[in-house]
């Protein structure tokens, strides 16, 4: 930390995803389009393990309401699991390694605090920038990592006076890569991006109540994650709360 409001940040840390039951030794059949597709587990399979390192820069100055921050971010990668397509049959195998690495931001900024208000108005803003994501598979060559959006984008609009607040929250993701469940051979496919907006307002009454008030998906926007499982719509929420 540094007087001037500057922030330096590293971290690094480790991680293992074990194989689940379904990809050691699960057996399915499906019939897509009149071609049956198999789908069997690999019981020979290892748990992934992986080792990321990130380094930022942040900057605050409360007298302007001004946050931010910038990191970059770098994983490493090895035996990870990744589904293998041979004609009809679909199976799980290690890729030999995988590389990811990007970009996460943040930035809020409270118009209330250069104008000495007594209530909050401010704008936020995160995203992940991906600059790279991909894996070796056995054959030694590259390919995408599979449902790894390019960008992700979170920002809105958050109020509170103390009595009332609200946030207008939008969610846009980029482009990513995946596999097409429902046709035959599974080939890979780009989903769309997507924008999602959500709702919220609340009010606090006497000194222990709350009442919220939440609209997700608020303009029931058709969208996916993952093709065939389609998201929620438009969805209302009253929640009240009395707190202690």
């Amino acid at each position: 930390l540094f007087d001037q409001g500057i922030r330096l940040h590293t971290t690094v840390g480790k991680a293992f995803v074990p194989p689940t039951a379904a990809q050691l030794a699960g057996y399915s059949k499906r019939l897509v389009k009149g071609v049956t597709m198999i789908t069997k587990g690999n019981p020979n399979l290892d748990p992934e393990s992986s080792i990321t390192y990130d380094a930022g820069v942040g900057y605050e100055q409360r007298k302007w309401g001004l946050d931010l921050d910038f990191t970059l971010f770098h994983t490493d990668v090895d035996d990870k699991i990744s589904t293998t397509t041979s004609g009809n049959t679909s199976s799980y195998g290690n890729s030999l390694s995988a590389e990811m690495e990007g970009l996460e931001s943040s930035l809020s900024f409270d118009v209330g605090a250069p104008l000495k208000w007594n209530r909050s108005l401010k704008f936020i803003v995160n995203s992940t920038h991906m600059f790279k994501a991909e894996e070796e598979l056995a054959n030694h060559t590259m390919q995408d990592i599979q449902n790894v959006a390019d960008y992700t984008i979170n920002y809105g609009l958050q109020y509170d006076d103390g009595l009332f607040d609200g946030l207008l929250h939008l969610r846009h993701q980029g482009r990513m890569k995946d596999k097409d469940w429902n046709a035959a051979g599974y080939p890979v496919i780009e989903y769309p991006s997507f924008t999602v907006v959500d709702l919220m307002v609340g009010v606090r009454l006497q000194e222990h109540h709350r009442i919220i008030l939440k609209a997700d998906n608020l303009f029931d926007r058709d969208y996916y994650e993952i093709k065939g499982y389609p998201k929620p719509g438009q969805s209302f929420f009253a929640t009240y709360r009395y707190e202690f």
